[in-house]
């Protein structure tokens, strides 16, 4: 079964043409050294729970030389999921065994059946384990390598190839330490390139079912236009307290599914709304044509604040690279050349880096404008109407015309009301951000404080 350049070296490592197969027998000494009893286990008689238990710590599993998804999906959850697909699909791309699991043996009898599914991983052991396991016997097997040139290939083989696809992507390529100390590949995100993939590889009118971290709701993502456009059935989102009971780390995430046409319909969404005694799950229709981004929550409160055809909206002032501190024209010390004050971390007046200077005067200098922190809780703002101070990247400005919108401006953004809303409007664990204010009308504020 091994192509022409696609061969195994050692027990675990194997030289990968995309979309190939090998020589699966090549990974069952380390599987075995590694996990003696998998294969007995999922092809005894015990309980599904153990079984599935066994199989989430062999799929979790760091120590494989290749194993890029080494975060396990609950089989739970992936049955949920696939009960929101319609059936019959005769032909399901997955991602993660755990998707196997629950299409073959979940709650309910889907009618699919293991030559149905194609299975793409770039771990051999989990490879070996489907193949050789009868638990998932016809099940097809596909390895890639899970980067950017195995994406490209796969999306060509694969176009408009399946009826239906169900992933829990790899997040981001291993990142290695470069010789400044920094990551080389922390801002190579693989999980959006894996949606891509997902949407080219589904037929019109097949269905995706996506595991996704929420930063594709976020303002100006490129993966929201992408999928909003499309009819997505269900969405629920999910907390970052309920990411370290699930995957065992504080991150949020969502899962959905949509099929691949032209929307036609309403969105259910499922979402936790804070309550006196906690968090009530709710859950409500919306038609997603009306947000240009999702919030986690406080969907109502949104469509009072973006602005309609016709509104007047905010002014945002922010720029990461002109007044940045890490820059040279910066300087957190007053000088002689370094005269000309840039609002820095406006939550606290009397701290040392509450100012940061520039030895010029350019952008956002003489602007009126109320300048807030983008991190954390907004404790202070301040209203710089006569345009004093230049803004740093650890801040954003919003542009008043008079000295009675900044305070109004100011009231809403200190307020309590607002900072119970801002958690809602966050995706990602305390930053602020800007790009969303950009869709507020500029009276947002009127939400917010009651004369």
């Amino acid at each position: 079964m091994t192509n022409p350049g696609c061969t195994a070296q050692g027990k675990t490592k194997v030289n990968i043409v995309p979309l190939c197969e090998v020589n699966l027998s090549s990974f069952l000494p380390s599987m075995t050294t590694l996990f003696p009893n998998i294969l007995d286990t999922m092809g005894s008689d015990k309980p599904t729970s153990e079984k599935r238990k066994a199989l989430e710590e062999f799929t979790s599993f760091k120590g494989f030389t290749v194993n890029l998804q080494n975060f396990h999906t609950p089989c739970s959850m992936c049955c949920d999921i696939v009960k929101e697909l319609t059936y019959p699909r005769k032909s399901i791309a997955v991602f993660n065994i755990e998707f196997i699991e629950a299409l073959l043996y979940g709650d309910v009898d889907l009618g699919v059946k293991g030559e149905d599914i194609t299975f793409f991983t770039d771990c051999g052991e989990k490879a070996a384990l489907v193949r050789y396991s009868p638990r998932y016997k016809g099940v097809n097997i596909q390895m890639t390598v899970f980067h950017d040139k195995g994406i490209e290939t796969m999306t060509q083989q694969y176009r408009k190839r399946f009826d239906g696809v169900c992933l829990n992507a790899p997040y981001q390529p291993e990142v290695k330490e470069n010789k400044k100390g920094g990551g080389s590949g922390s801002r190579n995100v693989l999980h959006d390139k894996f949606t891509k993939l997902a949407l080219a590889i589904v037929k019109d009118g097949g269905e995706v079912a996506n595991i996704h971290p929420p930063k594709w709701r976020k303002p100006k993502d490129e993966i929201y236009p992408l999928i909003s456009k499309l009819q997505m059935r269900i969405l629920k989102i999910n907390s970052s307290k309920k990411g370290i009971e699930v995957f065992n780390a504080a991150t949020a995430f969502d899962w959905y599914v949509l099929e691949n046409v032209a929307r036609y319909g309403k969105t259910k969404i499922v979402y936790k709304e804070s309550a006196e005694n906690g968090e009530v799950e709710k859950v409500e229709e919306f038609d997603l044509s009306s947000f240009p981004f999702l919030p986690s929550s406080n969907f109502h409160m949104m469509d009072k604040l973006v602005a309609k055809s016709g509104e007047k909206r905010c002014t945002v002032l922010f720029d990461r690279m002109s007044y940045g501190t890490d820059q040279r024209a910066m300087s957190m010390e007053k000088s002689d050349v370094f005269l000309h004050p840039c609002l820095n971390k406006p939550n606290y007046p009397k701290a040392k880096d509450f100012l940061s200077f520039s030895n010029y005067k350019g952008s956002f200098f003489n602007t009126p404008k109320v300048v807030f922190t983008e991190c954390g809780i907004i404790h202070n703002c301040v209203v710089d109407f006569k345009g004093e101070y230049g803004i740093t990247q650890n801040a954003i400005g919003l542009k008043i015309t008079s000295e009675e919108e900044g305070q109004n401006i100011k009231r809403a953004l200190e307020s309590k009301q607002f900072k119970d809303f801002l958690p809602t409007f966050r995706w990602s664990t305390s930053r602020i951000d800007w790009r969303m204010f950009e869709y507020f009308k500029a009276d947002f504020w009127k939400e917010f404080i009651h004369e």
